[in-house]
């Protein structure tokens, strides 16, 4: 079968369930975008900045756990996916990158455009590769494809010479089937001899608990996890901002870490064993490194071998797909549990330390104007639905939003963990892409959402149904706090003059868009705003609202 390569790359796409690219056009894509123009299959969504492409794709895999693909032009264009795609690999999210690359017959030239493209995308991706030649293309994808859902997924960059979109290839037509005949797609199952380990010391255990991380939302094993903590009634945190259980659930104590809160600090410090899901302990997760496991026995469950015992010993180490290691532990516990269950002790000392939070958490002044960050977003939980996707942005907001924007399906927060500001809006694209039936709501603050705000143009061209909420206190609060705590209040580079007025930018821009100054306005907007979508909510928030170690406090101290 003879081919063109644009029809080729565009088909095999299609093939493989993707029905999107995110891309500003240039130079090294023309025959790409060309070949979309006659295929009504091929969604090209048009973008302000090559940034915001890489944080939809993102927002688009993180949603669905399935490849998303943005491309870029050649050097300018593909250098500005770097962040988004650092962004996806610190997640383990599997984006695929492709960048138009000059002509071979130009390389080493000095010619325009011309730069290292993989050596640029090399340090942040777990693959990055230039085709060789434009027979080679299927091979190139087919393997680009898998390395992104393999293993840990992450993504991955293919540089592609703009002479190679010129040609014709001859194809087997089996090169356009789905790339999942390529490579073996398997949960990896555990060690029966640590799972009996494991086990052992779990029944032997007073006080066991769990950590949940971000390896129990791409595994899809919220539901064994709950069902293990129910077993033995044992308290469930999880890790910085994932959320990968239901926060309504009688055993959840909270966040760890350095936005964690007293409830999990309390739980941890009264733990003799803890079981890790799918959680690398990092700097965030861990207070900085200063969680202490004194005294504890540490049973390290995680797809990624290179992380059980990089941080902390573990008593039993276990590599395995977080669902199929919780399920296979599940089986063994059973047989020996029937003393364990319904733990009235246990039961009552997590209820104590959830009472507790709730009343460190709500036993505050929320109709005291401007309004604070508290009652924002408890009204944005009892308005949204239940199921509703909220995508943040990277800034102070987004700390208290772990605390008050209680998250009931896992898998419905998404947070840039990497620190990316930028990411709320574009991030909430890609969500909505992958869940048009769904409430996909971003929630930036003015400082973040001011790097990406030009996407309002994209959403309002393509008519794409998500909410904005623009946390306004008209300063980069992250960096004042800390010049306030450390540095004398010697505050420099971190106050705007006065609030920036994102809802006239909204407007002029094309989307549906209100301001709110005071608490009672909020809801009514709220409400108004989700009827006539895509929109902004732009809301003026305390300045002075900043203190989140109130509510937190040095959590390994607490």
């Amino acid at each position: 079968m003879n081919i063109s390569v644009p029809e080729f790359v565009v088909s095999f796409f299609k093939q493989n369930q993707v029905n999107f690219i995110s891309t500003i056009p240039g130079g090294g894509l023309m025959e790409i975008l060309d070949t979309c123009y006659d295929d009504p299959g091929m969604r090209v969504i048009l973008v302000r900045h090559e940034q915001a492409a890489a944080f939809i794709s993102h927002g688009y895999a993180r949603a669905t756990g399935k490849p998303s693909v943005c491309m870029a032009t050649k050097s300018p264009g593909a250098t500005n996916l770097v962040n988004g795609i650092t962004a996806a690999f610190i997640e383990s999210t599997p984006v695929i990158a492709i960048s138009g690359d000059v002509s071979t017959a130009f390389k080493g030239r000095d010619c325009f455009e011309e730069v290292d493209l993989v050596s640029v995308f090399k340090p942040i991706t777990k693959w990055s590769a230039s085709v060789p030649t434009a027979n080679r293309i299927p091979e190139y994808l087919r393997e680009a494809f898998r390395i992104a859902q393999s293993g840990r997924p992450g993504p991955v960059h293919l540089s592609i010479p703009a002479n190679f979109f010129k040609e014709k290839i001859d194809i087997d037509i089996s090169e356009l089937e789905n790339v999942q005949q390529y490579f073996c797609r398997y949960d990896i199952f555990p060690n029966p001899a640590s799972i009996r380990e494991a086990a052992e010391i779990i029944l032997k255990a007073k006080r066991p608990m769990i950590i949940a991380g971000g390896g129990v939302l791409q595994a899809g094993a919220s539901k064994e996890v709950v069902e293990l903590a129910e077993l033995f009634s044992m308290p469930m945190a999880t890790t910085y901002r994932k959320k990968p259980i239901p926060e309504d659930h009688y055993l959840y104590v909270g966040p760890t870490g350095v936005t964690g809160v007293k409830a999990s600090s309390k739980a941890f410090k009264w733990a003799d064993v803890v079981l890790a899901i799918g959680c690398r302990f990092s700097e965030f997760a861990t207070d900085t490194y200063n969680m202490d496991f004194a005294g504890k026995k540490l049973i390290h469950i995680d797809i990624d071998p290179r992380v059980i015992g990089k941080i902390y010993p573990v008593s039993v180490g276990i590599v395995s797909d977080c669902k199929a290691g919780v399920r296979c532990l599940l089986d063994v516990l059973k047989e020996g549990a029937t003393d364990k269950q319904y733990n009235t002790e246990n039961i009552e000392f997590i209820s104590k330390l959830v009472r507790e939070w709730d009343d460190d958490l709500y036993n505050r002044d929320f109709d005291k104007c401007p309004i604070s960050h508290g009652r924002l977003l408890k009204d944005l939980r009892e308005t949204l639905e239940r199921d509703a996707y909220v995508v943040l942005d990277s800034g102070n907001f987004a700390s208290w939003t772990s605390w008050y924007f209680k998250t009931y399906v896992p898998g419905t927060f998404i947070f840039p963990t990497s620190g990316s500001m930028g990411f709320g809006l574009p991030g909430a694209i890609g969500v909505k892409l992958a869940h048009p039936d769904k409430q996909v709501v971003s929630i930036s603050g003015d400082g973040g959402f001011a790097m990406t705000m030009q996407e309002l143009e994209t959403i309002a061209r393509e008519n794409i149904k998500v909410l904005s909420v623009v946390v306004n206190n008209f300063n980069l609060s992250n960096i004042k706090i800390r010049q306030m705590y450390k540095y004398n209040e010697r505050y420099l580079g971190v106050d705007f003059i006065k609030p920036q007025d994102f809802a006239g930018v909204a407007e002029a821009l094309g989307c549906y868009a209100e301001r709110v100054t005071r608490p009672e306005e909020f809801k009514p907007a709220l409400e108004r705003c989700l009827k006539n979508l895509p929109a902004v909510l732009d809301v003026l928030v305390d300045p002075e609202d900043t203190n989140t170690s109130q509510s937190a406090g040095n959590w390994s101290e607490v």
